[in-house]
């Protein structure tokens, strides 16, 4: 017969659980509440908008048959193979078309949703891993809910982190759950941990470090728990589907993504460079300062160094060589510190072969994007966790611990609002304006310093309409860049500013219908060109429509406008530029009315359903049949 007693104990704890899911999930919607309403990702727009195997209802059936961007971009100026092999990230984005279409805002709440899943996750390997340690799952799932590092994986729409994520834990948690103390192997335990790595390596290539961090696992059971190391054999089924994996995936894929960076750097060079970054993350984790800018500690930038004279290289070296250390000492006495320390080490490293991923920095610049520590930010807060929890079993007297849990509520509050402010930071061009002026001139490269003047002149100089110091500012940039899409796209807004429509043209014709060749061959002058190309160019077809319309070209207008939506360009404007172009060119016939202005402001715009959001991207054609 059941003890009441230990029922209601049970119940009790189950409740403080699901009352903790709530909690977490409420603190991570108001932490990340910024980043729902936020515009997504150009790489986004790609994968999904611009993507008939996402959009199309058949196109499931070709997703899992090549590249991760195998069809996005088909009606965009580029050709691009990213070399990933991510089927079960597209399959995602199918699933949520169907329902969001077109609606940043759903996609982004499900990503909040996601990472909220994901801090579940880590509450339940936290839990399994050490059943004997009440307070660690909450402590560990806190923190990776709300670290600012992580902010960016929680609302910038990379699905492939948070899935690659729950698959890697769901993988762990049953694999664990195979080897309970005191019980034989569970075969049906084991058999859902390779379920789930299929899944893992399905969503990102960070999930082929698994059967790595299994073997690690074999030598904290064998220390923590005396388990036999020939138990270490039922790791072979994924070491097969990793070789299975990367056959298959030199079969889809034959040529990986190509590296601007191998033009100007040997491959040596990269690599030792990139550990540099290994450094560059943890501080992140450890010191998260600088929310209000679009990394943690944005003074510390991976500038390529050929001669190897940096000192953050040796740093990061000497860093990785004691933490390893520490791990094989420790191997024994702390089978569970060290084990999670070979996990964030060995899930550490695919990020050192990363070389290939620029932005419109410059090329003189290794990334280490926050994103990336997903997966091995895990055990480090899991160590971090643990440490906090040993120190609560030590204090004794209830005033100490009401104290501690004081302070780990202001640390918790701490940590949400730098995540709030760094979740708006990591969506505003002006805080990467900020960021460039953290260093001194000479550190910059002359890409670097005409994306600091494009940036200023956008929120510094037309706000402030200083039209003719912002005109000389794209102009100096042009001498030194010609083929930097940018400053033109500036020079197109000072025009549309100062009502100048009759230049716009000189300056936006060119980038208006680009190739995919003409891309390519832009390249080459240019190393970053396509990712500067990408960010603007859905402005060129607007500002040449506002031109067309101003110039009395009302049907050509429209179509230019279409344009514009199709490339991703805001309703709200094009509905206004729609209605101003009837106002201009219709039966108002502004255009040629004495007073424009005053003629736009009080004549009435018929009320058309084609005018009205949501727009249709499909049918914007038809546009041109009122004027």
């Amino acid at each position: 017969m059941p003890v009441p007693g230990k029922i209601l104990l049970v119940n009790n704890f189950r409740t403080r659980r699901i009352l903790f899911f709530v909690l977490l999930l409420a603190a991570g919607l108001v932490t990340f509440r910024p980043g729902i309403n936020a515009k997504m990702t150009g790489d986004a727009h790609m994968l999904i908008y611009h993507n008939p195997l996402v959009t199309m209802p058949g196109g499931i059936l070709h997703i899992f048959q090549g590249d991760f961007c195998r069809g996005c971009g088909v009606d965009m100026p580029v050709n691009i193979s990213t070399g990933f092999y991510r089927p079960l990230v597209n399959a995602v984005f199918w699933l949520e078309y169907r329902f969001a279409g077109t609606n940043d805002a759903v996609y982004n709440f499900d990503q909040i949703l996601f990472h909220w899943a994901c801090a579940l996750m880590v509450f339940f390997f936290a839990a399994r891993l050490l059943p004997e340690k009440p307070m660690l799952p909450f402590i560990a799932a806190t923190l990776f809910a709300l670290h600012p590092a992580n902010a960016y994986a929680a609302t910038r729409d990379v699905r492939s982190d948070l899935l690659c994520l729950l698959f890697y834990l769901g993988a762990l948690i049953a694999y664990l759950r195979a080897f309970s103390p005191g019980a034989m192997p569970h075969k049906g335990s084991i058999l859902l941990a390779i379920a789930c790595y299929i899944g893992a390596i399905l969503s990102k290539e960070m999930g082929v470090t698994l059967p790595a961090v299994l073997v690690m696992l074999h030598f904290r059971l064998r220390h923590a728990e005396g388990r036999p190391l020939r138990e270490m054999l039922y790791t072979i089924p994924f070491w097969l589907l990793f070789a299975v994996y990367m056959a298959m995936r030199a079969i889809l894929i034959p040529h990986g993504g190509e590296s601007p960076y191998l033009a100007f750097y040997s491959s040596a060079t990269l690599y030792i460079n990139a550990i540099k970054n290994s450094a560059i993350y943890l501080l992140r984790y450890f010191l998260p300062l600088g929310a209000e800018y679009p990394t943690l500690l944005p003074k510390m930038v991976n500038f390529i160094d050929p001669s190897f004279t940096d000192p953050l290289l040796y740093l990061s070296l000497a860093l990785l060589l004691l933490i390893t250390g520490a791990a094989l000492i420790n191997i024994r006495c702390h089978p569970t510190a060290a084990f999670l320390t070979f996990f964030m080490l060995i899930a550490m490293t695919p990020l050192a072969v990363v070389t290939r991923i620029t932005d419109i920095a410059d090329i003189n610049v290794l990334k280490a994007p926050e994103r990336f520590m997903y997966i091995p930010s895990v055990p480090l807060l899991m160590l971090a966790a643990l440490f906090l929890q040993n120190v609560w079993t030590r204090l004794r007297t209830d005033a100490a611990k009401k104290g501690a849990a004081v302070a780990g509520a202001c640390a918790a509050l701490f940590l949400g609002s730098q995540s709030n402010t760094h979740t708006v930071a990591i969506n505003s061009d002006v805080a990467v304006l900020k960021s460039l002026y953290l260093f001194p001139q000479d550190r910059l490269t002359p890409k670097m310093r005409a994306l600091r003047d494009c940036f200023y002149v956008q929120f510094v100089d037309i706000p402030k309409h200083r039209y003719a110091d912002a005109e000389q500012r794209m102009a100096d940039v042009l001498k030194n860049n010609p083929s930097m899409p940018i400053p033109y796209a500036e020079l197109g807004f000072i025009y549309m500013e100062t009502k100048r429509w009759e230049l716009i043209p000189a300056v936006a014709s060119q980038w208006n219908n680009l190739t995919p060749e003409d891309v390519y061959n832009l390249r080459k002058q240019n190393p970053t060109f396509q990712n500067e190309y990408l960010g603007v160019y859905h402005n060129f077809p607007f500002m040449l429509g506002m031109a067309a319309a101003h110039r009395g070209n009302a049907r050509q207008a429209a179509d230019l406008f279409c344009s514009a939506l199709r490339r991703g360009f805001k309703e709200e404007q094009v509905i206004s530029e729609l209605r101003e172009n009837y106002l201009l060119n219709g039966p108002p016939q502004c255009r040629t009315a004495a007073d424009e202005t005053l003629c736009i402001k009080n004549a009435a715009v018929p009320d058309l359903a084609e005018w009205r959001q949501p727009l249709d991207p499909g049918r914007c054609e038809d546009w041109k049949k009122f004027f």
